[in-house]
């Protein structure tokens, strides 16, 4: 099979859920003998390291040079919002991708399109070849969440404004192709009912279960009172939340117990909200980018997401779960793992007093903790690995459509 991936890249070493999907799609499509040839992005100040990995991973790599972020002056800041079309769309909007995904195809014959993420939709929603779109979870319904948990009411709205025009965009492009791929079926069911829309699939997030194990060093110079660890890439809007949630809102009342319970906010690229959580808050720890987190995830007495907004597989809970910790998750951070049942392999709480009760459950009962987690990885290995995930999708290439 020929394949040709359109995509913006991926975040090497890898961070967060969207670059981990991207980096295990391609080796493990390969693995399974398909010629990829890949039109990716590449922005000002990459280093080029995830070029050269799609090229170890033996795909041929056709670069394309875009600055989406560029600075804009006021007078486009305007245009942009006066645009029917949500706003990073038209960020990702640039000729010369249009015209190395239409030389690609003239040069070469495809089985297939697989397209990656949203914003790249618009390069490859009218060609005439089976295609797929990689988009991970619903954009209007994250930004609704998101607006219904934001303290600023002008920013709140500007977010209702933007989910319009996402769902909008979304009922357009998912139309346009054969099968649309999220990783929840909560948010393939909720998308159903406000599109109408028939082609969407489940293909969840995966985990190396040979990388994510319990068995390894924790930390060099672990504290000696217990910490809660909390992971993710903490500029992603939910993830900011849910640990700023945490520490501000459950940590107070879990320390009426447990007067010296540390945390730590393991995640690149913290906002300067979650910076400010270390700053005002004692035996808290902001860790910014760490090359590895099982150290600290093997050394954490409990592992919490206590996810308040946002959509899709949790892939920092998967990867927890994998790696055999207790688990005390918000209902919301657990939409997409069905298999994982509440008391069995994770234990599930909603509101502050009910999640720092869980919490000291745990602290209290290493031997409980042991159990949910040995449970947790047993889930993980029978259902996420990442080589069963990519076996669903091979069997959706060249597969169109019926209408």
């Amino acid at each position: 099979m020929n394949l040709l991936f359109v995509t913006p890249g991926f975040v090497f070493p890898l961070v967060g859920g969207q670059s981990i999907r991207t980096c295990n799609f391609l080796r493990e499509l390969r693995a399974l003998g398909v010629s990829v040839t890949v039109v990716t992005i590449v922005e000002p100040g990459s280093n080029g390291q995830f070029l050269r990995v799609m090229e170890e991973f033996g795909c041929r790599v056709i670069p394309v040079p875009m600055n989406p972020d560029r600075v804009m002056t006021t007078a486009e800041k305007i245009a942009l919002r006066l645009q029917s079309t949500p706003a990073t769309i038209c960020r990702y909007h640039d000729p010369a991708m249009l015209l190395a995904v239409r030389q690609v195809l003239r040069e070469g014959t495809f089985n297939a399109v697989l397209c990656d993420q949203l914003h790249m939709a618009q390069y490859c929603h009218d060609i005439p070849l089976p295609k797929i779109l990689n988009t991970d979870d619903p954009l209007f319904i994250q930004l609704r969440r998101e607006a219904k948990v934001c303290a600023s009411r002008a920013k709140a709205l500007s977010m209702r404004l933007e989910a319009a025009k996402y769902e909008r965009y979304e009922r357009r492009m998912f139309a346009a192709f054969d099968h649309v791929l999220f990783v929840s079926a909560a948010d393939r069911k909720q998308v159903e009912d406000t599109l109408g829309c028939r082609n969407i699939e489940i293909i969840p997030q995966g985990v190396d279960t040979s990388f994510f194990t319990p068995d390894g060093p924790g930390l060099l110079h672990a504290p000696r009172d217990p910490v809660i660890a909390i992971t993710g890439t903490m500029n992603y809007a939910p993830n900011a939340a849910a640990a700023v949630y945490f520490v501000r809102e459950v940590l107070p009342i879990l320390r009426r117990t447990h007067p010296h319970v540390g945390c730590a906010v393991v995640g690149a690229y913290p906002s300067d909200e979650v910076k400010a959580l270390a700053r005002d808050h004692a035996g808290v720890v902001v860790t910014g980018f760490v090359d590895d987190i099982r150290p600290y995830l093997r050394s954490a007495a409990v592992y919490v997401s206590p996810a308040i907004s946002g959509t899709g597989i949790k892939n920092k809970v998967l990867q927890a779960m994998a790696m055999e910790k207790g688990i005390v998750a918000t209902p919301l951070s657990m939409d997409g793992i069905p298999q994982a049942v509440n008391g069995e392999s994770v234990l599930v709480a909603e509101g502050a007093e009910a999640i720092a009760r869980a919490v000291a459950r745990l602290l209290d009962d290493p031997a409980e903790a042991a159990r949910l987690g040995a449970n947790a990885r047993r889930c993980i290995v029978e259902h996420y690995s990442w080589r069963a995930i990519i076996g669903r999708l091979y069997g959706l290439l060249g597969h169109r459509r019926e209408t």
